[in-house]
């Protein structure tokens, strides 16, 4: 086993092209494995592909975990190992009893220039985009209920397009699926989900792969479609997802729902404040409504493109812009993202028009900032207010301008007083 390590060591790295361990002891369980290097975010991992049954899991690794997972492999469930790098291939075989033997064989290449590394490293840079999650070629139940797919796996021509953005689909939610609850069911609406293919290819990823505990509802207008969608679930044995006919402004959904939308406009923001590596994606793909730059002086002055080169701040501005448009007509949330972020840029409240001045029985609150929540009133029918106690509580008066415990003043002003969002 320590000669299988050394080998290890040595070969974990870019220069690795795939190592597969096969003839399973225990097919039942896994027939087989697959593992590459790929380069996420600059880091050099480990992919490794489980195949069970028709399903693949996939998995990354560092070197160091991938050496002891791979000894373990071959101890307990299979009796082969092929291992390809740049300068070597290998073969290890394990006998009933246990024994292990392993015979290695140089290639005897010629040294890599700097040039050569340099391509190396893109191409594992791209591995990632250019594997599928749902692999050609392997037939996938809802694939080929929708269409996607032949039954012995093929792509249809028609199709390759839809093909390929449910696999990127796939990857947002890869990437974001360690952050997703596992202490409870997590619940998924899907807005408008008309034919739902990537509404199909959520719950398969979540709840068929990666085995979450999910509710997913596709919400639509089209009984047609509605009818179609819920007999393919029926079919396929989805028996956490469903279809109903509604209208998103009426429709009451579960507490702690949480719409397919707003998960990847979350993303979004996750990306640019933690890593920035994905929020171009995101954004562009899904949330770029076409609309032009304002000539206002005030309110929206940023536009809809996507430019890598803007600020964090100019980045989140127009992501939340595009979240405010989108939540219409949820202005309670709009409300609590404006008062988080400070974004979108709003008009501020006008205190007079035509030179009538408004009348509003509050003015506690800056006509930027706007209102911050609601005071409580002092109703006799509501003899459970404490007014005395609450604003001990806010730490302020019980007046529209006193901000809550999470909205945390962040913002500036300018030389001529008009309020500067700084959440970076």
């Amino acid at each position: 086993m320590e000669e299988l390590k050394i080998l290890l060591q040595k070969i974990l790295n870019k220069d690795l092209q795939q190592i597969i361990l096969s003839n399973s002891r225990h097919p039942e369980q896994t027939q087989k494995v697959k593992i590459r290097p790929v380069l996420i975010r600059e880091e050099l991992l480990f992919q490794e592909t489980a195949y069970r049954g028709t399903q693949a899991f996939h998995e990354n690794f560092t070197a160091e975990q991938l050496t002891d997972r791979i000894c373990t492999a071959l101890q307990e469930q299979f009796r082969q190992g092929e291992f390809s790098a740049k300068t070597l291939q290998a073969t290890v075989l394990v006998s009933k009893k246990g024994k292990l033997t392993l015979k290695v064989k140089n290639s005897g290449k010629a040294p890599r220039t700097a040039a050569s590394e340099e391509e190396e490293l893109q191409a594992l840079a791209h591995n990632r985009t250019k594997h599928y999650i749902l692999e050609e070629g392997k037939p996938v139940d809802f694939l080929v209920g929708l269409g996607v797919q032949t039954p012995d796996g093929r792509v249809t021509r028609a199709r390759f397009d839809k093909f390929r953005q449910i696999n990127r689909y796939l990857e947002f939610i890869e990437d974001v699926i360690d952050e997703l609850p596992k202490d409870r069911t997590i619940r998924i609406i899907d807005f408008g989900c008309g034919k739902s293919y990537l509404t199909f290819a959520m719950y398969y990823y979540l709840h068929e792969l990666q085995h979450r505990d999910i509710q997913v509802t596709g919400l639509d207008l089209k009984t047609d479609v509605i009818k179609h969608c819920n007999e393919l679930a029926e079919k396929l044995g989805y028996d956490r997802l469903k279809f109903e006919r509604g209208d998103i402004s009426t429709y009451e959904g579960t507490d702690g729902t949480l719409r397919a939308s707003d998960a990847l406009m979350m993303a979004a923001d996750a990306y640019l404040k933690q890593t920035a590596a994905n929020t171009k994606i995101v954004y562009k793909d899904y949330y770029q409504p076409e609309f032009s730059e304002t000539d206002q002086t005030r309110g929206v002055q940023v536009g809809v493109k996507w430019d890598e080169g803007d600020s964090d701040e100019v980045k989140l501005e127009k992501i939340v812009t595009q979240k405010y448009i989108a939540n219409f007509p949820q202005s309670a949330e709009a409300w609590t993202t404006f008062r988080r972020t400070g974004y979108p840029r709003l008009f501020p409240v006008v205190e007079e028009v035509n030179g009538v001045p408004r009348n509003w029985p509050d003015k506690s609150f800056d006509n930027e900032l706007q209102i911050r929540r609601i005071p409580f009133g002092e109703s006799t029918s509501n003899e459970q207010v404490n007014i005395p106690n609450i604003e001990v509580a806010l730490g302020g008066d019980n007046t529209a301008g006193t901000r809550v415990w999470w909205d945390v003043p962040t913002e500036g002003r300018d030389e001529n007083n008009r309020i500067i969002p700084k959440n970076f």
